[in-house]
């Protein structure tokens, strides 16, 4: 059990979660490969080295993402996963939809799901700055500290 953690939605527009001090925070995943080792680096060093929870690609894409975005997402997480081993430090994998059964019922219809998360994430940190950006990081953050974590 860890109890430190960084929560990572490796997609396009993505973000990560993490608490230092008794504070949450987030940071939007870069666009570049730079941007996000250097991101990761600063959360790790900050935290003195922590568990990273690593949002899977979905089994399916579904129909209306275009497939670039698809693309992106699976490329950023082997990207994420590979550096963060390379470091050194531990990485959990989970799926989409193990992270969002704290969520159900969620629509079926993916801009409608988004919204719904995002709308729960912040009736669950309503003293924090929730972006929609940053909802789906949010979220892996919440199910990591109610189910696994401390």
């Amino acid at each position: 059990m860890y109890g430190d953690v960084c929560a990572i939605d490796p997609g396009v527009g993505g973000a990560l979660v993490y608490s230092c001090n008794g504070k949450i925070y987030s940071v939007h995943m870069s666009e570049t490969e730079s941007g996000i080792v250097e991101r990761i680096r600063e959360i790790d060093q900050l935290l003195g080295g922590c568990l990273f929870v690593l949002e899977k690609p979905p089994y399916t894409a579904g129909f209306n993402r275009p497939a670039a975005r698809i693309a992106k997402l699976f490329e950023n997480y082997a990207f994420v996963k590979g550096f963060i081993i390379g470091m050194g430090r531990v990485v959990l994998s989970v799926n989409p939809n193990e992270w969002q059964k704290i969520y159900k019922p969620l629509p079926k219809v993916y801009a409608e799901r988004k919204i719904a998360i995002y709308d729960a994430v912040c009736k669950q940190y309503p003293n924090e700055k929730v972006t929609k950006y940053a909802a789906d990081a949010w979220g892996i953050y919440h199910w990591y500290k109610t189910t696994k974590g401390v």
